[in-house]
């Protein structure tokens, strides 16, 4: 499963430490995902928006009109710095997608990082809810998520992933067979893929995931990410969150 992932240095440990200081300095504008955890957000997050009733999808368009000038202000240099990572993997123009959100931040504090596999078992398929002003020069077949670890527990981070994929559940789907992911993912090898801070990891997110636990955490660990998404459109990669 190690191929299903690319890395990529990207940031030096101070320039981590210099973002992780910005996230905290805006510590204001966070947004508590599930109260009372210590879980938050910096920034618009469409899986997020898109679980709320239908009139969040309003929402999440109007919360990235407020929040991308914010972050396009602290973090420019940031988002450029992964706009041409990016770019250079894909060999292939990248932008923001202006009608989108720009890639944010999960914020874990010490008491939220997931010392059980208690996250969320998923696909990424946020793209299926926005609205493409050119929905038929997407490549909703090539989508690709990822995460850019900022901090880390001191035991780590990662992601798990089963080698079960979107299209062999849509492929029996289509066939009518009945599916449960649930039973098939505990049919399937678990692989743990471990992050790295400063080290950009793109994934299709179409290989069902979760994000990983850590055995134990300490005291002022924190695990914060930025995170993000592409799909081709036009002969270009659009970016958002």
């Amino acid at each position: 499963m190690d191929s299903v992932f690319t890395t990529v240095d990207t940031l030096t440990p101070q320039q981590c430490a210099e973002v992780g200081a910005t996230v905290h300095l805006l510590r204001s504008f966070w947004s508590q995902v599930n109260p009372p955890t210590d879980f938050y957000t910096l920034g618009v997050a469409s899986y997020i928006e898109f679980c709320k009733p239908p009139d969040a999808y309003v929402e999440y368009y109007d919360k990235a009109r407020r929040y991308n000038p914010l972050l396009r202000e602290y973090f420019s240099g940031l988002l450029e710095h992964v706009r041409a990572t990016l770019e250079r993997l894909f060999g292939e123009p990248v932008r923001y997608a202006e009608e989108f959100a720009v890639p944010g931040f999960h914020i874990w504090l010490t008491d939220a990082i997931p010392t059980r596999p208690s996250a969320s078992v998923h696909f990424d398929l946020q793209y299926q809810g926005l609205d493409w002003p050119s929905p038929a020069e997407v490549e909703y077949d090539k989508p690709v998520s990822f995460t850019l670890p900022i901090r880390l527990p001191k035991r780590g981070g990662g992601v798990n992933v089963w080698d079960l994929s979107y299209r062999e559940i849509m492929s029996l789907s289509e066939q009518g067979v009945p599916v449960n992911v649930d039973e098939m993912r505990n049919e399937r090898t678990l692989f743990r893929y471990q992050y790295a801070q400063g080290r950009l990891v793109t994934h299709s997110g179409h290989f069902l995931h979760q994000i990983a636990p850590v055995p134990e955490v300490e005291q002022g660990d924190e695990r914060i990410t930025l995170q993000g998404h592409a799909l081709r459109c036009g002969g270009q990669w659009q970016v958002y969150w």
